[in-house]
């Protein structure tokens, strides 16, 4: 001992006559509180007497104990008293100092059944205990609590080998293992409520979980707002809890969206076991609206801290989380539901319509079709009724195609799957096409062998498919071939309908069968179809079980492939016709449809030399001066007489842009261009007085047209009129927003185009006058050196404004004319068709 030590020693009375023992007292010296509070404890009363009667194995305990960091309480003897350092205070809480020396069955006595096991354990067997996360019942903040410790006990040895004490080491995890058991509540109720259903299922699902975790909610009420917006019972969660009318604190709870306490025996007239005596009140809510309210018990035996305030929170949140999304659900199921009947209605009302069109085309195509055979027939009448007959059957191929799509969509196409020699069949059915190809200058190779059984296929439906494959390869395919081919291939017919077409880009080859889907911008011989050809072969082809898939690349060509399995086990054994048929074809019925379709895509190019026809009656228009680019000279026509203006007619469909030309003819020159491409090379190339063209065409539509012929200064003031078949304000502005100056929907009158062209050419005359009246003042202001800039030629032009006065009132009166601040810009009309 060092003389430090000796010094303390003396200093206590105790230690001056010899009645604590060196190790003791340097122990006590230097074992903080606990250490001062043993040397000053009066040990006269204890059956232990005093620290100098110790025996020398408990000094070494308590020597240890109090040298030690760690939480250690060493129990000694028969009676097991309680020795413990300044660590292990806050374990035993409001009963130190008391139960210092004192046998641990008086102060440990609500955990006395599980610790006192433990302790004679290791007091008679002499073998050592340890646990994690050991669960303990103690009564030190006035009340029993739920502790987990991980402990460990060890004997403490006397010199002759007996045990009289128990080193207990021990580290309280009630923090630890209380949030992992609320995390793991938190996980399993997100997971029970990820997919909500109903208001019913949520609340079960939410007092399941509550129900597996009585630990930390002992009870729990959930209430939320029905349909009719009332709090109901949606979950109940806790032994013998009944559910209970909501109290009018709890819908003010619920009305608010603050959280409250409700006092437990308020709820259930009593405190339901293991629940504190106060419950906690916490709003519901969804999509920032009160949606209900949660009533969660509170554990007897834990504290009511701030983390478990959150943990309740918690609970709360999610259950609101899980009710928005309920919500949510619901609203989206409402919407479906009613998309879904609106769905049903339009696909009711494209049936019944589709079968209305059928009356008015049989009379229409009845009368044509007996016109045509009549002998007597006039010969200057036979193309336009030619054309109205192609046309309506055109028309009558559309109504069956919508007519099968809205079957498909009500479930009402039903199949009659009877056996059919697929390859014949396939083949006459490839065969309708041929003359159409040749006009078209393409190949068609037909590739049917007999497959080595029949194939059970709806006819009708089989027709489509081929049908709808071949024309969609002709309608994209400009120069090469066309192949069908049939073969058996791995227990299955297969069809593959090859072209050498324009291809499909791999970004929309995903969408190449979805419904109303059109690839945009691409080359084809007509730009005209409703999307749903293709939609369609998919819908029978899967019917009949089987699989329709497309591989293409672009300038290469595409194949579609059709399998259909031999064979009746994937049909409806109902719609199977006797497979002792004899297996023969009707005749293709839409077979004339779809050829007649595809006969004006395969006719040449319009021609691009104008076909010229004049005016000879009175009041024709006067002929069509220079334009400001110095457009050509007009050639007389064949009666002598000066075409009054030439005309640019654009449109892809070959009927309407002959038809267009047929009723211009008379008093214009006209030219014709199948897209806007071609029509954009046209206008560049030769001057035209007014370009009529059509807005949905392939490669350049009407909208790229006009903005390209603004942005040239060879075509910026020619009069644009547009065609479409798409009506309304809106897309009569979007028209003349890009540029336009007059926008015609289709189907309009001979006489109504013929007076719009006439309007925008005449104002399209007067403007050209105005622009080259004006570029004349500016050129004599500069010859004669007085002009200097902009501003000066503007102000020669001001002072001649009356060799102008004529025109501005001709043009004010026809809609109104502002000049521009640059002089070679021409005037801006008031009319929504001005110039751009």
């Amino acid at each position: 001992m060092n003389s430090a030590q000796g010094g303390a020693d003396r200093s206590h009375p105790a230690a001056a006559d010899g009645r604590i023992p060196p190790l003791l007292a340097a122990a006590f010296a230097g074992g903080g509180e606990m250490g001062a509070l043993l040397r000053e404890h009066d040990w006269t009363a204890s059956p232990l007497g005093t620290p100098h009667r110790w025996p020398a194995t408990l000094g070494n305990a308590i020597s240890t104990m109090l040298a030690s960091k760690a939480q250690i309480v060493v129990f000694w003897g028969d009676e097991l008293r309680a020795f413990y350092n300044d660590a292990y205070r806050p374990t035993i809480g409001d009963k130190h100092p008391a139960a210092l020396g004192r046998p641990a069955r008086e102060h440990w006595a609500e955990t006395w059944d599980v610790l006192e096991p433990l302790l004679r354990g290791v007091l008679r067997g002499g073998e050592a205990y340890q646990a994690r996360d050991h669960h303990f019942l103690l009564d030190r903040h006035g009340f029993v609590e739920d502790v987990y410790f991980d402990v460990s006990y060890d004997p403490v040895r006397d010199a002759d080998g007996s045990i009289n004490g128990v080193l207990c080491i021990c580290n309280e995890t009630t923090g630890r293992v209380l949030g992992e058991r609320r995390l793991r509540a938190l996980a399993e109720l997100g997971s029970e409520l990820a997919d909500p259903g109903d208001v019913g299922s949520l609340g079960r699902a939410a007092a399941a979980v509550l129900d597996r975790h009585r630990a930390d909610v002992p009870f729990g009420l959930l209430y939320l707002r029905d349909g009719d917006g009332h709090l109901r019972v949606a979950g109940v969660s806790g032994a013998g809890i009944a559910a209970v009318e909501l109290p009018e604190r709890l819908a003010e709870v619920a009305a608010s969206g603050t959280e409250d306490v409700v006092a437990t025996a308020d709820l259930f007239g009593h405190v339901p076991a293991d629940a504190a005596g106060e419950a906690l009140v916490l709003p519901i809510s969804a999509t920032n609206e009160p949606a209900g309210v949660l009533v969660l018990g509170v554990a007897r035996r834990l504290p009511f801290t701030d983390e478990y305030r959150t943990f309740c929170e918690l609970v709360a949140a999610q259950i609101s989380r899980a009710v928005g999304k309920q919500r949510a659900y619901e609203q989206e199921r409402g919407r479906a539901a009613a998309l879904a009947a609106l769905d049903l209605a339009k696909t009711n009302f494209f049936a019944n319509v589709s079968h209305e069109f059928r009356t008015p085309l049989t009379l229409v195509l009845g009368p044509l079709e007996d016109l045509l055979a009549d002998p007597a027939l006039p010969a200057g009448y036979t193309q336009p009724l030619t054309m109205m007959h192609r046309n309506a059957m055109r028309l009558l191929k559309l109504v069956n195609t919508v007519l099968d799509f809205s079957r498909l969509e009500s479930g009402r196409l039903a199949a009659h799957y009877e056996p059919t020699e697929l390859a014949g069949y396939t083949s006459r059915l490839a065969s309708t096409f041929r003359s159409a190809t040749e006009r078209a200058g393409l190949r068609l190779t037909v590739d049917c062998p007999p497959l080595p059984e029949p194939v059970l296929v709806d006819q009708d439906m089989w027709e489509k498919i081929v049908l709808n494959l071949i024309s969609n390869a002709l309608k994209f395919t400009l120069d090469g071939e066309i192949g069908v081919r049939v073969q058996a291939v791995d227990g299955a017919a297969r069809l593959e309908v090859t072209d050498t077409g324009v291809g499909i880009v791999p970004a929309e080859l995903p969408h190449v069968f979805e419904r109303f889907h059109r690839v945009p911008g691409v080359r084809s011989r007509s730009h005209e179809g409703t999307g749903i050809g293709l939609a369609l072969v998919r819908e029978l082809v899967e019917m009949h079980g089987g699989r329709v898939s497309v591989t293409s690349q672009v300038d290469v060509g595409s194949t579609f492939v059709v399998t259909v399995p031999f064979g009746s086990g994937h049909l409806p054994p109902d719609r199977v016709a006797d497979a002792a048929g004899d297996g023969t074809e009707r005749e293709p019925g839409q077979a004339a449809l779809f050829v007649a379709e595809t006969a004006r895509w395969t006719v040449g190019p319009a021609p691009t030399v104008p076909t010229v026809r004049t005016s000879t009656g009175p009041g024709a228009p006067a002929p069509a001066a220079a334009g400001p680019e110095g457009s050509a000279a007009r050639s007389p026509g064949p009666s002598g007489s000066v075409p009054a203006g030439r005309i640019l007619v654009v449109d892809d469909n070959a009927d309407l842009r002959e038809h267009v030309a047929r009723l211009l003819m008379p008093t214009w020159e006209v030219s014709t261009a199948t897209d806007g491409a071609d029509a954009l090379r046209l206008a560049t190339a030769t001057a035209f007085d007014l370009v009529l063209t059509d807005v949905m065409m392939s490669r350049l539509d009407g909208f790229g047209l006009v903005a390209a012929l603004r942005g040239d200064p060879r075509t910026r003031y020619v009069p644009i009129v547009l065609l479409s078949a798409r009506a309304g304000s809106a897309e009569e502005v979007a028209g003349l927003s890009v540029g336009a100056d007059d926008y015609l929907t289709k189907p309009f009158s001979g006489q109504e185009l013929i007076a719009r062209v006439r309007a925008n050419l005449e104002l399209g005359q007067l403007r050209n006058q105005i622009i080259r009246r004006l570029r004349a003042l500016a050129d004599a202001a500069v010859a004669v050196n007085t002009a200097r800039s902009t501003a000066d030629v503007l102000q020669v032009a001001a002072r001649h404004a009356l060799s102008l006065a004529e025109a501005v009132r001709v043009v004010v009166s026809a809609g109104g004319v502002r000049f521009e601040a640059d002089a070679g810009a021409p005037p801006r009309s008031s009319r929504p068709s001005s110039c751009r």
